[in-house]
């Protein structure tokens, strides 16, 4: 571990030396000078973690230079020393920039202490500049990637929800990146507590409810001792409910008690604690019709959907996949020089991603490994070849002579926009395309026509 550094700048020689001596024996590089211009000199070589400063030196008054000492290093803690102790000098040395104050004559254990104190300051410091500096790196990882229109708007729901304690309702296919959103939301805000999550599909309606409000020891066999429940465990952060369409219909009428009143009560328990807990609900399941149809309870769809963000499925974003499918390959690559081809990035995009970016996460990984060299070829793995390298005259159908997918979407697209009179601009929007997404379909089909 590096050495802790100490400058002590005193113009008495026998007070440097038995400073020296007792802070080196301690483990400290320390240094020494007689003056302030020596002592700046030191400081402008090398960066000092704590300054011992007389306020009296032959040259320079200590607060008259303390703020260069800071300009050379702004974490530095300085500790002025006084043989004229005042409430003036001390406001002096205070506004200048000191960390501690003394007076002399010194006190060994006294100034030990205020060097302790400094050094475990800038622990604390760098503790705080290293978690700020995880937060962000955290932040650049949870960031969505992309750049259409639909992404800016994903984005632009996520600072919104970000500002607010409002519940949260995100909804979207499988692997479309709702847990992810949620997470953003929740490292953007100003919240302190953790982020928990809890899947409501895949408990039991009875351990569903233990798990969010916990138990009181005796509430029923082999409650041994008091459980605190998500809920106690998310205060002041953010609970993620997971698959909040599967959730049971008595527990969304709980639920809805909880959002309202902030107060959940254990299982078998007569105390009700509040929790600051901010609720984020996620679900792949079609939840407005299930309100619509009773089969999930109306009051709490309202209460969750005060901000909705809808993740799109991939296939609505072409244009983003490029962008993602390069931020996977170099997330994975360790520093390799992996690459994909833009006619392989073209086959991509010509893909139905049953499964989302999560399905295309693991064709980047799969292909990695498969890989002779460093070019990747998803192709191999999907059994696609970019369709811009066909014309709409190629056989498309399969062995059974089922037409595949894509190419019933392309004969559609082409039909569209025969009735349109080749009319692309109002193809787009009957289609629901973006412009530029329907062109590049287009250009794909060998279709060169207006570009209206």
């Amino acid at each position: 571990m590096k050495k802790r550094s100490l400058l002590i700048i005193d113009d008495d020689q026998g007070f440097l030396m038995a400073l020296k001596d007792h802070f080196s024996v301690s483990g400290m590089e320390v240094h020494t000078a007689a003056t302030g211009r020596e002592g700046l000199l030191v400081c402008k070589k090398k960066l000092m973690d704590v300054v011992i400063l007389d306020q009296k030196l032959p040259d320079v008054d200590g607060d008259n230079i303390c703020k260069d000492i800071l300009n050379f290093n702004d974490k530095c803690k300085i500790i002025f020393c006084t043989a004229y102790p005042s409430f003036e000098s001390a406001e002096r040395a205070l506004n200048a920039g000191a960390f501690w104050y003394v007076s002399k004559p010194v006190d060994l254990r006294g100034l030990t202490f205020a060097v302790k104190r400094s050094l475990r300051e800038l622990d604390l410091e760098k503790g705080l500049e290293d978690l700020s500096y995880a937060r962000e790196k955290e932040l650049e990882e949870l960031e969505l990637i992309g750049s259409s229109g639909l992404k800016r708007e994903i984005d632009r729901f996520i600072d919104l929800a970000a500002s607010t304690d409002s519940p949260v309702l995100i909804t979207g296919e499988t692997g479309t990146g709702k847990t992810n959103v949620a997470r953003l939301i929740h490292k953007k805000s100003s919240l302190k507590g953790p982020f928990v999550t809890i899947n409501c599909a895949v408990l039991p309606e009875n351990l569903i409810e233990e798990e969010l409000f916990g138990h009181k020891k005796g509430a029923f066999t082999g409650a041994i001792k008091d459980k605190r429940g998500l809920f106690e465990v998310a205060d002041e952060g953010t609970l993620l409910l997971d698959e909040i369409g599967d959730m049971p219909l008595l527990l969304q009428s709980k639920l809805l008690s909880v959002i309202d009143e902030r107060k959940i009560r254990r299982l078998g328990d007569v105390v009700y604690r509040n929790t600051g807990a901010r609720i984020i609900a996620a679900t792949n399941a079609d939840i407005d019709r299930k309100a619509s149809e009773n089969a999930f309870r109306k009051d709490l769809y309202y209460r969750l959907n005060v901000i909705r963000i809808h993740l799109p499925p991939l296939r609505e974003r072409k244009e983003d996949i490029p962008e993602i499918a390069n931020y996977f390959l170099r997330g994975m690559s360790n520093g390799k020089p992996y690459r994909i081809s833009d006619e392989e990035l073209m086959g991509l995009q010509d893909y139905i991603w049953e499964g989302n970016i999560r399905e295309l996460r693991n064709v980047i990984e799969r292909a990695m490994i498969i890989a002779e060299g460093y070019e990747i070829k998803p192709s191999k793995i999907l059994n696609v070849v970019s369709s811009r390298k066909r014309t709409p005259e190629v056989n498309s159908k399969t062995d059974n002579g089922i037409l595949k997918l894509k190419d019933l979407e392309r004969k559609h697209i082409l039909k569209v926009l025969d009735t349109n009179g080749g009319n692309v601009s109002k193809t787009a929007r009957d289609l629901g395309l973006s412009l530029s997404t329907l062109k590049r379909r287009l250009k794909s089909y060998g279709f060169f026509g207006d570009r209206r």
